[in-house]
């Protein structure tokens, strides 16, 4: 058996159906069915339609080859050439190939297989058209392949509190299918990666700072002192992720590593200030209040020039504007809220430690 084709002539989740076995026509109408089930089970979501391919597939009297002592392949060498007689050369462009051929007329297939002949081995000759079975059929137009094999890629544009539900969806679905298996991939994973490193980033940043801190203020309660900001900044961001109808991605996570890393200067230079001045001799509450003075125009400036720095990203529009936004939200949020913890939260920790030492 041997095929000619004449085409008459195209995120979020990705589910990848591989087939596990070649199964011709009735593996295509299994991924017709698999489809429309997910679009019905998906009543929201609107899937890319499968774009499908006519084709005409020969098939060739294996009986009447022997019968007539006809070759197979002096009959495929035959048609190959019948269908080629008037092509010169090939253009390819990329994957394309477009075939040059002589005259302004193409031939139809039946007047092809009328006018041609083939030669048996005992040099009798027959009309191909004998021997050939022309059956009409549709197949992928494209097919898409990767490390684990060839696939049909299905996107779904969701949001991310309904990726779980959707693939249990899928899976339900094709696990009842022996043909098909399934595997996701999309931005969702990768995001989910990226921010499962950014925690650690974090994790880790504050660990180095509370090693820094402790070397410089000598003491291994008080850096706990100063990180116990980070927490309390964190929920400002998320309530302002909130408030402005936001999720925890890629760039909401980066703002809030940011936010962690200047927020908690202002700390440390109102619990430095005030443990200067206690080693001036003040005493500790009026070294609380004078610190609060000195540093209260400072700590305003940092944060506000941070944060009217960031507002216009929140009108912006145009190309990288819907990235930007998280990033601006979340360091905007966490700056607010750090700049009262700073300048009230923590002088007074700080001032109920040293009271109990």
């Amino acid at each position: 058996m041997f095929s000619l084709i004449f085409s008459d002539k195209e995120t979020p989740l990705v589910a990848r159906l591989r087939h596990i076995e070649s199964i011709g026509s009735q593996q295509n109408e299994q991924l017709k069915t698999i489809w429309f089930q997910i679009q019905s089970h998906l009543n929201d979501i609107t899937l890319k339609p499968i774009a499908w391919e006519d084709h005409i597939t020969l098939i060739a009297d294996q009986e009447k080859l022997i019968t007539y002592n006809v070759a197979s392949s002096t009959l495929f060498n035959t048609l190959k050439s019948a269908f080629n007689e008037r092509e010169i050369l090939s253009i390819t462009d990329n994957q394309n190939f477009v075939p040059v051929i002589l005259g302004n007329q193409t031939k139809h297939l039946n007047a092809i297989l009328n006018e041609t002949t083939v030669k048996a081995k005992d040099s009798a000759v027959f009309q191909i058209k004998n021997f050939i079975r022309a059956v009409k059929a549709k197949d992928l137009k494209t097919i898409t392949g990767g490390t684990e094999g060839e696939y049909f890629p299905i996107e779904l544009h969701i949001n991310d509190n309904q990726v779980e539900p959707t693939i249990k969806s899928v899976m339900d679905i094709v696990s009842h299918n022996s043909w098909f298996d399934v595997n996701f991939s999309g931005s969702f994973f990768s995001n989910k990666e990226l921010m499962g490193e950014l925690k650690i980033v974090l994790l880790i940043s504050l660990i180095l700072l509370y090693f820094i801190l402790a070397s410089q203020f000598e003491s291994f309660v008080l850096p706990l002192i100063i990180l116990l900001e980070v927490p309390i900044d964190l929920a400002g961001a998320f309530l302002f992720l909130k408030l402005f109808g936001m999720s925890i991605n890629l760039m909401s996570m980066i703002g809030l590593v940011v936010m962690s890393g200047i927020i908690v200067n202002d700390s440390i230079l109102k619990i430095d200030t005030i443990i200067q001045l206690q080693r001036q001799g003040y005493p500790l509450l009026k070294a609380l209040l004078v610190a609060g003075q000195r540093r209260l125009k400072p700590i305003l400036m940092t944060s506000l020039t941070t944060i009217l720095a960031l507002v216009p990203l929140l009108f912006s529009s145009g190309l990288g504007a819907e990235l930007q936004a998280p990033l601006a939200v979340a360091l905007i949020g966490g700056m607010l809220l750090g700049t009262i913890v700073s300048l009230y939260f923590i002088p007074l920790c700080y001032y109920y430690f040293t009271k109990r030492i």
